[in-house]
Formats: structure tokens, sequence, C-alpha cells
């Protein structure tokens, strides 16, 4: 199963938190490569996906894109 999620939500939180995308993928536990796909909207993991909402400390839901 995979999931489209929202960059534009990721990059404010980066952006604001003065972080970069690898220190970002750090601290969520995912891999680079991982948040290169989110960017160039390809499906990713759920499971990526719900380290990705953990980090931004938000549910999964309000980063889904839809489509």
């Amino acid at each position: 199963m995979k999931a489209l999620l929202d960059y534009s939500k990721i990059e404010k939180y980066i952006i604001y938190n003065d972080m970069t995308k690898g220190s970002f993928c750090k601290n969520a536990g995912i891999s680079y490569s991982t948040l290169k796909n989110v960017e160039n909207e390809k499906g990713i993991a759920v499971a990526s996906a719900q380290k990705i909402a953990a980090a931004l400390h938000t549910n999964l839901l309000l980063i889904i894109k839809e489509k």
C-alpha cells in the first residue's frame, strides 16, 4: 500500500525549524530517497508516511495529498 503526501507541509516544517532535508530524514527515521519520492510525488510506503507524520507532530490524515 502506498501513500501520496503533501510535500509543501513537510517543506514548511523544515524551513520553520531551520533544518536541512538530511536532518529531517534522520529525525524521522527515513531515508533521503524516501523524502525525494515524496517531493517528486511518487507513492511511499505507509509505514514511512507514518514516520513522517510523527516527525511533523501531526496526524497522517492531515498530510495525505488528495487527488
